[in-house]
């Protein structure tokens, strides 16, 4: 049976699906698996002709026709294969005609035979921001400072995070995953955005040009979830600089803001009595302060803009590149730099649709982060 959460909305894609081509067992080499995904696996390949190591996401035939039929009964989301493989391979094709970065992963190819389905990518070598956030995080409390990465770092991954959320939107889709177990960072240190299993269209289509699609129904995973899922209809944009908020939040500080976005939640009814709720600055100030993590005032202010509970006050992608925090010139014309890690860790097998979830509880707000309260 299907959730009643399931997204509904009248805006359906209309690009063009790539072609579906027999697997070329005999080109590729499995290197090892990198994670479980919900729908399959995701494996390093060496394409033999190439030389080229590629991300490859096995997926069961069946489970590609009918997605559905596979989500656990007590989840509230869905994620669609045939979605992810179509969106990758339009901003693909947009990023590759521009010349742009773009910071999303790079389609390849698929492949099928008779029992899977192979999505190829380009290969992110450093694996998650996920995980590299956790090991800082952790490798600072070893020093005994409970944070994640500093101020500095956490911009860099946010100026591009964010550029790649303005090729998604420029293009017509809106990811409503955004988080640091989708975004991979690749070899040269540099943000790419996968996973696009639940993304919709900016626009409705079925409506005048330039109407703007509504949803309701929730999507990604608790912590980035803006508020206004929960509600009723919504529009897309906002939830995922509702989402950059959370993650910026949780690169900088090693913690999340919160379990989910909720005045049942301890953490979130705390910033919105504080401040949140009215646009005011100084709630995340005040929190991280009080778990030794000072943080500035210009990135208390864009916490406070991203993570507005009101839609239509939350900052836009314009808003956020012009904002002081990110020196006024974030966005997709923003150099790529590489960034040297304290800590450098392998891939682990994670299921892309839960560890977001499965993050231990943040502390009681008076009390500061520790080892347990980590990402």
């Amino acid at each position: 049976m299907r959730s009643r959460n399931f997204t509904r909305g009248p805006a359906q894609f209309n690009f063009e699906a790539p072609a579906f081509t027999p697997w070329p067992a005999d080109e590729y080499r499995e290197v090892n698996k990198l994670a479980d995904a919900i729908h399959g696996e995701v494996c390093l390949y060496k394409h033999l002709p190439s030389g080229e190591e590629r991300a490859v996401k096995k997926i069961q035939n069946d489970r590609l026709q009918f997605p559905d039929r596979y989500a656990n009964s007590c989840s509230t989301v869905s994620e669609n294969p045939k979605i992810e493989i179509n969106v990758m391979n339009h901003l693909t094709e947009k990023i590759t005609e521009t010349g742009e970065n773009g910071h999303i992963v790079k389609f390849i190819n698929v492949h099928q035979d008779k029992n899977y389905t192979y999505v190829v990518s380009e290969y992110a070598s450093q694996g998650e921001l996920f995980l590299l956030c956790k090991s800082e995080q952790e490798a600072n409390h070893i020093k005994g400072a409970d944070r994640g990465f500093t101020e500095a770092q956490g911009k860099m991954y946010g100026c591009q995070i964010l550029a790649g959320i303005e090729t998604m939107h420029r293009y017509g889709v809106v990811s409503r995953d955004v988080s640091l177990e989708n975004v991979l960072i690749n070899g040269e240190g540099n943000v790419l955005l996968t996973d696009f299993g639940q993304a919709v269209p900016v626009f409705d289509r079925n409506q005048a040009p330039g109407t703007k699609a509504t949803y309701t129904g929730l999507a990604g995973k608790e912590t980035y979830r803006a508020p206004e899922m929960y509600e009723g209809s919504y529009f897309a944009e906002p939830v995922d600089m509702f989402a950059l908020g959370a993650a910026l939040f949780t690169l900088v500080v090693g913690t999340k803001p919160w379990d989910k976005a909720r005045n049942t939640d301890q953490s979130y009814r705390y910033l919105s009595v504080k401040g949140l709720k009215t646009g005011t600055p100084g709630s995340f100030k005040n929190l991280t302060g009080a778990w030794g993590v000072p943080i500035s005032t210009e990135f208390d202010d864009l916490l406070t803009g991203l993570l507005n509970p009101d839609p239509s006050k939350r900052l836009t992608i314009a808003d956020a590149k012009k904002h002081p925090w990110f020196g006024g010139a974030a966005g997709s014309t923003a150099p790529s730099t590489t960034l040297t890690l304290s800590v450098q860790v392998e891939q682990s097998d994670t299921t892309a649709s839960t560890s977001g979830d499965a993050l231990e509880e943040c502390e009681v707000v008076s009390t500061p982060p520790s080892a347990s309260a980590a990402v």
